[in-house]
C-alpha cells in the first residue's frame, strides 16, 4: 500500500476547528482583509455566515440592499433567504462601494491567498460560517431566528454554538476595520 496515498471514501471525515473565532482573531482577519481586492468576500462570509457556494456567483447589484441592510441569497438551491446585515456590515461593505472596491459580483478570492490570510490569524475557512452562526446565536439567544437566518438546521445550532457570551457577541457585530475607524 502506497503511504502517501489520500484517504478518501465514506470513512474519511474531514477534521474542522468547532470553535468559533474570537473577537481578537476576527478584528486581524478584517484587518488584513481590508487591504484586499476580496475583502468584501471575507465580510460576507464571516458577518453574513455566507457558505462559500452562495457568495461566490453573488450578483451584489441585484442581491445587495445596503439601504435595507440586507443580502438575498440562495447558493443554487431552490429557495431564497434574505441575510440581515449589521450596521458595521453595512458600513464596511459601503466604505467598499465608495472606493470602488464593492465588485458587481463576487469571485472566489486567489487560489491560496485567503487560506494564507487565515492562517495568519489561526483559524481556517469552516470557521468563518460557525463564527458568524456563533456570534448570532450569541446575540439574539434564538435557535430558530438564527437557524433561519443561517439555513440550517436548530438542533445543530444547540450543540455546536454555545461558546460566545453577549458581551462578545456585541463586541463582534461592532467590529470595523482599523483602517476605516481612523479615517
Amino acid at each position: 500500500m502506497n503511504k502517501n496515498a489520500i484517504v478518501t471514501g465514506p470513512n474519511f471525515v474531514k477534521a474542522a476547528n468547532h470553535e468559533p473565532l474570537t473577537v481578537s482573531a476576527a478584528q486581524q482577519i478584517l484587518d488584513a482583509a481590508w487591504k484586499t481586492k476580496f475583502a468584501a468576500y471575507i465580510i460576507l462570509r464571516l458577518w453574513a455566515g455566507l457558505r462559500p457556494v452562495e457568495t461566490q456567483g453573488l450578483d451584489l447589484t441585484q442581491n445587495l440592499n445596503l439601504e435595507a441592510g440586507g443580502v438575498r441569497v440562495n447558493g443554487g438551491r431552490p429557495y431564497c433567504r434574505q441575510v440581515e446585515l449589521s450596521p458595521a456590515v453595512v458600513k464596511m461593505l459601503m466604505a467598499l462601494q465608495a472606493e470602488g472596491r464593492l465588485p458587481r459580483v463576487m469571485v472566489k478570492p486567489p487560489r491560496g491567498a485567503m487560506e494564507k490570510l487565515l492562517k495568519e490569524a489561526g483559524a481556517d475557512s469552516d470557521q468563518l460560517r460557525r463564527t458568524a452562526l456563533a456570534y448570532y446565536l450569541a446575540e439574539y439567544a434564538d435557535a430558530a431566528r438564527t437557524s433561519y437566518w443561517g439555513g440550517v438546521s436548530t438542533p445543530l445550532l444547540r450543540h455546536q454554538f454555545s461558546r460566545v457570551t453577549t458581551e462578545q457577541a456585541r463586541a463582534f457585530w461592532n467590529l470595523l476595520p482599523n483602517a476605516l475607524v481612523s479615517a
